[in-house]
């Protein structure tokens, strides 16, 4: 068997509580030229309770780029994307256990939007204002304590998306070309007015 034929020996090298911060790492790596394979992905994303049981949304990739994988992760900071609501209750302990450095992104809509996109999905039925406002209270303290999180108006996203993508990879740190800003731009779903 030729060397070309050998399988490729994947490393773990990072895993995430979300698809979303899998897949920003897992895209500075391929920036880099390096392979990469996003594990648990989808499971995660309609499972989301399950992340620590399977151990997160995780990131491979051959085994000879583990070592400047490792590297090019640990120059930029962990970024935390809180795909479900419930997470922004513990911002700080993901704080503390991801170290000060750590950066939310905070999906941010006017509260009333919020609780009628509670009430259209029919979750916390009758108790939707009462949990969007303690999800909001909390994530506005923890702004107002922590310069590490960034929060985007969804409604500035809708309108130009492309101003919105640029200004998460600057504030990332993340070197986007206007081809992946554009790419970026591409998935955000512009809601009918």
């Amino acid at each position: 068997m030729s060397e070309d034929e050998l399988p490729i020996r994947w490393i773990r090298i990072a895993g995430f509580v979300d698809a979303l911060s899998a897949r920003i790492a897992s895209g500075r790596l391929e920036s880099e030229g390096i392979p990469v394979t996003v594990l648990n992905e989808h499971f995660l994303t309609a499972n989301w309770l399950m992340s620590s049981a399977v151990g997160g949304v995780q990131v491979l990739v051959p085994a000879e780029h583990a070592d400047i994988a490792r590297q090019l992760l640990s120059q930029h900071a962990r970024v935390v994307g809180a795909r479900h609501p419930l997470l922004s209750m513990c911002c700080d302990e993901l704080r503390s256990a991801w170290g000060a450095q750590t950066r939310f992104v905070w999906s941010w809509r006017p509260l009333e939007d919020s609780i009628a996109g509670l009430t259209h999905r029919r979750w916390f039925p009758g108790h939707e204002a009462v949990v969007q406002t303690g999800l909001w209270n909390r994530l506005n303290v923890f702004e107002a304590d922590a310069n590490t999180l960034l929060k985007l108006d969804w409604r500035d996203a809708q309108r130009d998306p492309h101003a919105t993508a640029q200004r998460l990879s600057s504030w990332l740190g993340l070197d986007a070309d206007t081809d992946r800003i554009a790419r970026a731009a591409a998935f955000v779903r512009i809601d009918p007015a």
